[in-house]
């Protein structure tokens, strides 16, 4: 049972995500570059959504696993020339049906991406990878709130919007969308009074 549980709590994050807010990773890139991303949906965003938005930016890993499991459903059919011409163009309409229905949600989120080099004392981007890191963790801090009863549904919203609007109108961003439509009413509203601002 435990591990029944423990399975479907693995699943419901790799196809919900970790965190109704977002995402955050850390990785390291060519010639030692880490690479720190928090991500930050539009709040109010649906359960829903957030799957849409995390099947877009897992697009590249779907095209290819899609590509192979396609290419050998064909090749079973046809000919391998056209098996792969077959391939070909599901996989374009998988991009193009998913891009088009993802076209509004993917513009609204807001993406903070700090690349630090190996050995840079530069202060600046030491400062913003902080701000970055503590964004995260202060989203997850109130979400953790939020689950034990410490934190109202009110509460964690104002927290979310103020993080987002953090990463979408401060310089400590590098990447940001500022559309946001699909979600919920109060999203429209908050935007609009940023923007006032």
């Amino acid at each position: 049972m435990n591990v029944h549980s423990a399975c479907a709590r693995e699943w419901l994050a790799v196809r919900d995500g970790r965190h109704r807010w977002g995402d955050t990773s850390a990785v390291v890139g060519r010639y030692g570059v880490v690479v720190h991303t928090v991500v930050v949906y539009p709040p109010g965003c649906s359960t829903v959504d957030r799957r849409w938005i995390r099947a877009w930016r897992s697009l590249p890993m779907i095209s290819i696993l899609a590509f192979w499991i396609c290419l050998a459903g064909f090749s079973t059919l046809m000919p391998i020339a056209g098996a792969f011409a077959a391939t070909i163009g599901v996989i374009l309409v998988l991009v193009a049906a998913l891009a088009y229905r993802c076209r509004d949600l993917r513009r609204a989120v807001a993406e903070l991406v700090t690349e630090i080099p190996p050995g840079s004392t530069d202060a600046g981007l030491h400062a913003r990878e902080a701000r970055a890191l503590r964004l995260a963790a202060s989203l997850d801090v109130a979400e953790k709130r939020l689950a034990e009863g410490r934190l109202d549904e009110l509460e964690f919203q104002a927290r979310w919007h103020a993080a987002y609007d953090s990463v979408r109108t401060r310089p400590l961003r590098s990447r940001a969308r500022t559309v946001a439509s699909g979600c919920r009413a109060d999203v429209d509203s908050a935007l609009a009074r940023s923007t006032l601002e």
